[in-house]
This record gives structure tokens, sequence and C-alpha cells, in this order.
């Protein structure tokens, strides 16, 4: 039976390691989302879209905050006395690191709009950076957030097509 974990320790991992931080939860979560993260590049860069070395800054808070519900879900499954899915498998955390590209995905999106009105103000454009900021931002934020759970549904129809994900909200 898999022990539970601390989800303060995990959460701290995540902010300082990033995706190998979550060798502390299992080396199956590790590899799953270092894969995600990489394939989240990949599609940024697909899009067309450039990714600022500040979004490191905002990317790790995601993973820290992750590793932390995941490590809780993770207790409250293992707690519950219920049958305990094989929650080392990889499958299993293809479902946990699917959740993490999503909100990274979403917390670039809110970035890029709010990069884009930052420089829109700079240049002077008080009206229009104030407008992407307040209007755009949230708009980015939450395209992305669509495509990323659009593409996380087929990666968990090819690696975790037999269970429902418990890592996302209902």
């Amino acid at each position: 039976m898999p022990k539970t974990k601390n989800p303060i320790v995990a959460a701290i991992l995540g902010l300082l390691f990033g995706p190998f931080g979550y060798l502390y939860i299992a080396w199956t979560y590790a590899i799953a989302t270092f894969l995600v993260v990489v394939l989240f590049a990949i599609i940024v860069a697909i899009l067309g879209f450039w990714i600022s070395p500040w979004v490191k800054f905002l990317i790790l808070p995601v993973m820290a905050w992750r590793a932390h519900k995941i490590v809780c879900i993770r207790n409250d499954i293992i707690e519950s006395g219920h049958e305990v899915p094989a929650l080392n498998s990889f499958p299993f955390a293809v479902m946990a690191a699917v959740t993490v590209m999503v909100y990274v995905g979403m917390a670039w999106g809110g970035f890029l709009g709010f990069q884009l009105g930052v420089e829109k103000l700079l240049d002077g454009s008080i009206i229009r950076g104030l407008f992407t900021i307040l209007i755009t931002t949230p708009i980015f934020a939450l395209i992305s957030k669509f495509l990323f759970k659009f593409i996380a549904a087929g990666i968990e129809m090819l690696f975790a097509r037999d269970s429902d994900n418990v890592f996302f909200p209902s």
C-alpha cells in the first residue's frame, strides 16, 4: 500500500525543482510531468508563440500548487480505506501531469496577455494597454485553458482511458 506524503514538502520541491521535484511523489509523476512540460513547450512553439524567460517564475509556483494538490488527493485516496488504485502507475501519474499542463498553459496565456498589455503601456498607449491587461489577458488565459484541456483529454485517452481523472475538479 502506498504511503501518504507531506503536501508542503511536495509543494516546496515542485517550486524549487519543477517536474523533478515530483520525484518526491513517485518517479512516474516526475517523468509524466517532465514529458507534459516538454509537450507544452513544443505546442507553444508550433503555435508560433515564444516563451519569455520570465514565465518560469509563473510556472514554478503553478507546479508547486499542483504538487500540493496531487499529494492531498493521493493522501485522501490512501486514507479513505477504499480499494487503492495503482497510485504510482504511469497512467495515474499521467492523469496528474495533464492537470499540471492545463494550469501551466492557463498561467502562460495570462502572462502573455499581461506582457502585451505592459508593452502597450510602455509604448505610451495607456488605453490600449489597460484594455489588453483587463480584457485580453483573461481571454488569453481562458483560450489557453481550453486548448490545453482539449490536449489533456487526448493524452488521457491514450494513456489512462480506463479511469476518471480524480485530479481535475468536477
